[in-house]
């Protein structure tokens, strides 16, 4: 049974869940752990006949618009909740359900939902209902539709301003979407007439400037070609040289201030621009040289030379006239020499060090103490505690994708969780790091297992854990104690006491493990993982069996889409690593140069970030760079990004600068 096939079982058990919840035929249900999701069905001994108080949560608006405090619990807890219920009063919570299944980017369980109990819709809660529909149509690619709904809703929308101009804004959206750019500026200039607030006064503008920034340069070029509206025009010529100075935070300033005299009374020059071309609040430190300890000949070759053609691309694409003149120094296989070049390398007048990269070189370099300059090393020690004041860290550690994982997976409102992973160092490192970062947040690991790579032996290991074996022993025993007479089907069930799973294993062993997880009847556990499943390239044959899993992946993996563009001229291609694991140290090593002039601010102001390209970069007070990562989701062999949690402009407020989005 492949994923595919098991996540579509799983949709139609979503939609006769709902249909059997909302027509009363199961009548009781357990209350669950605080916090914690459990499914509808119970068994005997966990049958309760009182109502329950509503859950103790933060709930999401019902204006998809305006900013929302996401619920700390699942789906499945308000459909939960809603069963506790008399009939009539359960459709708040079933709003509720939905608002999350569509936060987790599950829109066809969201439209199934809404079809149970749209009919019982009141005064109240017609148009939030109305609007929930509209993002889940939208979600579930269907913008046409959604915007045929969203007109029919109109006449409600206009008895209140407010909801008036989130209908504007999702008609805006649907416009975008569906590519009538003319009538989504005229939107957008409706929208920019209309009494609100300071704070949503351009929003429309905005929401256009998203949208187009993020069309490919062929769709842009089309798009210039086929319209005459000389207001859209310059919006697209806005988008060009924003683009075009993409690597160049220098270079691309003074073009957009040369835009904004151009097009002084253009709406972006006041909505916009400002966003993207205001100073930092904080001031940058270029040293005046970069030293690059790098192994380039040593078994790490491939790796070492990733790295510094990231850095040395980012070097070329500088145009700033402080720009800091840049040294390669190899570290080779003798990493007991490691200090003697780094010696040297100060000596010859370098103000920042980048590197070295590897343990066994990073932990001969900090057992001496002395760093008279900036260095921010490729990694961790094996002893972080014993890092100099004046040391920086930037790496990729499995530990830190672990915590990740967890935290991404705890914000989604799950709470209790399965461990999957493989027998390698590596997933035992992170499957540690997922383990204690989810149990401090307050979540609770049930179980875990180690699978082996024969494929035979990891689905006997997902039935022990999933407690198959148990559902036998009872379907045994039950068969002892009935009359022959009486002819039943044991339907085997799955352990009821988890939410999530995390996986933890090679892509090979997700193409296996994954379709036995949905085969083994855990098809409506959602599945965490790492970017270790994939590398920038899609294969729409085996990605099948990924379907449903969730990872978080650099926004230069993540947003690659077409040719990156490059200086003519430049020797460091930033496409001769796409599609290969090599590819994050290439963007690591952007951001390793990116850091030489930031790295400090981000270490003083705790509120700092910098938009890199291997992640959304802040530092703790120890000097250790934090990536916040993209996340995405396998859906029908495409990896889909997905809402990204706590992305509110109050954070980007504190940007140093943006490299990968402005």
């Amino acid at each position: 049974m492949s994923h595919a096939v098991g996540k579509r079982v799983c949709g139609g058990l979503v939609a006769s869940g709902a249909a059997l919840l909302l027509g009363g035929c199961a009548a009781t249900t357990s209350t669950p752990p605080a916090g914690a999701s459990k499914p509808l069905a119970a068994t005997s001994q966990e049958q309760a006949t009182d109502i329950r108080p509503a859950p103790k949560i933060s709930l999401s608006s019902t204006n998809p618009t305006q900013p929302k405090t996401v619920s700390v619990l699942p789906a499945w807890s308000h459909l939960e909740y809603a069963l506790s219920q008399p009939r009539l009063q359960r459709t708040k919570s079933l709003i509720q359900a939905t608002q999350r299944l569509l936060d987790q980017g599950k829109a066809q369980k969201a439209i199934a939902l809404i079809h149970t109990y749209r009919k019982r819709r009141n005064k109240e809660n017609t148009l939030a209902i109305e609007y929930l529909h509209v993002r889940a149509l939208t979600l579930a690619g269907k913008p046409e539709s959604a915007l045929n709904r969203l007109h029919n809703s109109a006449r409600l929308a206009h008895r209140k301003a407010r909801d008036q101009q989130t209908y504007n804004r999702l008609e805006l959206n649907l416009l975008l979407i569906l590519g009538r750019y003319d009538d989504a500026l005229r939107m957008a200039d409706r929208l920019g007439t209309l009494p609100s607030s300071p704070i949503l006064r351009g929003n429309g503008y905005k929401q256009l400037w998203q949208h187009l920034k993020g069309l490919s340069t062929q769709s842009l070029r089309k798009l210039q070609a086929d319209t005459t509206d000389l207001a859209l025009l310059h919006w697209i010529h806005l988008v060009e040289v924003h683009q075009q100075h993409r690597f160049d935070r220098y270079g691309q300033s003074l073009a957009l201030a040369d835009w904004q005299k151009r097009y002084p009374d253009h709406p972006a020059s006041r909505y916009v621009l400002p966003a993207l071309v205001a100073d930092a609040p904080f001031q940058m430190e270029y040293p005046r040289q970069i030293a690059l300890l790098l192994p380039v000949n040593s078994r790490y070759q491939g790796e070492a030379q990733a790295f510094r053609s990231g850095a040395l691309f980012m070097h070329e694409s500088d145009n700033h006239p402080n720009r800091p003149t840049v040294k390669v120094y190899d570290t080779g296989f003798a990493h007991q020499e490691i200090r003697a070049i780094y010696e040297k390398a100060i000596a010859e007048g370098a103000d920042f060090i980048i590197g070295p990269l590897g343990r066994q070189a990073i932990d001969q370099l900090v057992s001496n103490k002395r760093f008279p300059v900036p260095t921010l090393l490729i990694g961790n020690p094996t002893h972080p505690g014993s890092v100099p004041p004046n040391v920086y860290q930037l790496g990729m550690a499995p530990e830190q994708d672990g915590v990740q994982v967890a935290r991404r997976a705890y914000a989604a409102g799950h709470r209790r969780a399965l461990i999957i992973f493989s027998a390698s160092d590596w997933s035992r490192r992170v499957s540690t790091a997922t383990s204690n970062d989810w149990t401090r947040l307050g979540g609770k690991i049930v179980a875990q297992t180690a699978v082996p790579v024969t494929s035979d032996h990891s689905a006997q290991a997902i039935r022990r854990l999933f407690h198959l074996d148990h559902s036998a022993a009872r379907a045994a025993a039950l068969k002892k104690v009935l009359t022959h007479r009486l002819s039943f089907k044991a339907i085997p069930r799955r352990r009821q006491d988890v939410d999530v799973i995390f996986l933890f294993c090679s892509r090979p062993q997700a193409q296996v493990i994954n379709p036995q997880i949905d085969f083994l009847y855990g098809h409506d556990l959602p599945v965490f993982s790492t970017s270790h499943l994939y590398h920038g390239t899609q294969d729409r044959l085996t990605d099948l069996d990924l379907g449903g899993i969730i990872l978080g992946d650099m926004p230069w993996i993540l947003r690659s889409n077409g040719p990156r563009p490059f200086r003519a001229g430049g020797r460091n291609n930033p496409n001769t690593y796409r599609g290969t694991p090599l590819d994050r140290l290439f963007a690591l090593g952007m951001d390793a140069y990116a850091l030489s002039s930031r790295v400090i601010a981000l270490r003083t102001i705790p509120e700092a970030r910098y938009a890199g390209f291997s992640g959304q970069l802040s530092s703790d007070a120890s000097g250790v760079v934090r990536r916040k990562l993209m996340w995405a989701e396998f859906e029908n062999a495409k990896l889909i990004a997905m809402p990204q949690p706590n992305t509110s402009r109050n954070e980007g407020d504190s940007y140093l600068h943006r490299g990968d989005d402005s």
